[in-house]
């Protein structure tokens, strides 16, 4: 008990201590002025003064110094070897992968992890833009124009969008509300790329009368993935995955029936790839760079569907003209 001998100043700045001594210091402040009133005999004071409570175990054997008294050469010394100190322990950072997220939160890749989730997608915008340039070149009519155009906006939409966010996530995560508009914009997207990669096939391609309503069929579910993650991004992440699969294989069902078999082989392929990228999709924090795989297979699945597109339904026209010149 010393506290009642310090001055008035002394005892301010005794109490501002760390957050862990802050009460004990104001019971010794107030036990001091208890013994002082007693010394003058004042009758109102409680028989009885406030016992001080003792310092919590886990702070003694952490290696802090006490309340008030500067730590020593020893303890410092300790402190050090051991990497405890009075204040936050530090979190070991991971390297390769984090932790695993519970299913309604975002999970939070690595420094590597970011860099390879932007690489993976950045390396595809120019050729994907070569390429929907190729296929308006191409073009021979109207319907080839605008099934080139939708195709060529939903490729290079997707390696885009989902470029910008990334880098947005890696660089300036503390614009949260961007971050959150762009990592919407980066799952709707997929819905408008999925619907975009069926264009030319149910435009360009003979269908029969019920599977040419897939033609506007395809772009409803797309609006309606696009309003779910509007409503309940990152909340239902199976539900999520589902709409996206039913979205992805039923105008392939259309596909398939189409009297015209060339390209199917392809498609299949294509098919194959985003199937098999979806098992990485939904493993961040399981597999390390799972998200740059996923966009690996998603790379492998676009160009394939690509080259079905620009051999199957641009190409062949282009040989007739020029065997008919």
């Amino acid at each position: 008990m010393f506290a009642h001998r310090l001055p008035d100043f002394q005892k301010t700045k005794y109490a501002r201590c760390t957050s862990t001594g802050i009460k004990l210091n104001a019971v010794k402040l107030k036990a001091g002025r208890y013994q002082r009133q007693l010394r003058l005999g004042n009758p109102a004071l409680p028989a009885e003064i406030p016992k001080l409570p003792e310092r919590p175990a886990e702070v003694q054997t952490s290696g802090a110094p006490s309340l008030g008294v500067p730590a020593t050469h020893s303890q410092m010394s300790s402190r050090r070897a051991t990497g405890l100190d009075h204040r936050v322990l530090a979190q070991p950072t991971e390297v390769f992968m984090n932790h695993r997220v519970p299913a309604h939160k975002r999970y939070q890749p690595t420094e590597y992890e970011h860099a390879a989730n932007c690489a993976t997608h950045a390396l595809w915008i120019i050729p994907s833009i070569l390429g929907s340039s190729n296929l308006y070149f191409l073009s021979d009519d109207d319907w080839e124009t605008i099934s080139a155009w939708i195709y060529g906006l939903g490729l290079c939409g997707l390696f885009v969008v989902s470029t910008v966010f990334h880098t947005i996530s890696w660089k300036k995560s503390h614009l949260r509300t961007v971050e959150h508009c762009l990592h919407m914009s980066d799952r709707m997207v997929i819905y408008f790329f999925i619907a975009a990669s069926y264009a030319p096939w149910l435009n360009l391609r003979e269908l029969g009368p019920w599977a040419s309503h897939m033609r506007w069929l395809v772009w409803i579910m797309a609006s309606v993935g696009t309003v779910y993650v509007f409503f309940f991004h990152e909340r239902y992440k199976l539900v999520e995955l589902l709409c996206y699969t039913v979205t992805g294989f039923l105008p392939a069902l259309v596909i398939l029936s189409m009297p015209n078999t060339e390209g199917i082989w392809e498609l299949l392929t294509g098919g194959v790839f985003y199937c098999l990228g979806m098992v990485f999709f939904k493993s961040d924090g399981r597999i390390p760079f799972a998200h740059a795989i996923w966009h690996l297979f998603v790379a492998f699945g676009a160009g394939t569907h690509y080259y079905a597109i620009w051999r199957y339904l641009y190409l062949p026209s282009t040989l007739q003209a020029k065997v008919s010149k």
